[in-house]
């Protein structure tokens, strides 16, 4: 169980987790069309405070406007239909191609 086995980790430990890319990658338009459906991995930590976003410990560009939609996945961990706003597509694809987040 992936869970059992996260849960199981020191914290020293949690620099030794890695994301596998997408197998067999969408490009950007294709991505467009599904990303309402993506879901956040097993491991990824998304998390906000005021002003800046922050994926695995490292700082997630994302735009004003974007700021809505990448709040509701790192609360739920799912868009699972939400209305993305356009400026949202760039920082989730970027999630997507290193492994941090998965689509339907």
């Amino acid at each position: 169980n992936a869970i059992a086995k996260l849960a199981s980790l020191s914290p020293q430990q949690f620099d030794r987790i890695y994301f596998d890319p997408p197998y067999a990658r969408l490009t950007l338009k294709k991505f467009e069309r599904v990303a309402a459906t993506a879901t956040l991995d097993l491991c990824t930590q998304l998390l906000f405070d005021a002003s800046l976003f922050y994926v695995n410990g490292r700082v997630l560009p994302v735009l004003p406007e974007a700021g809505p939609t990448i709040r509701h996945l790192a609360n739920t961990r799912s868009l699972d239909g939400f209305t993305l706003h356009v400026s949202a597509i760039e920082p989730l694809y970027l999630m997507y191609l290193a492994g941090y987040l998965h689509v339907s």
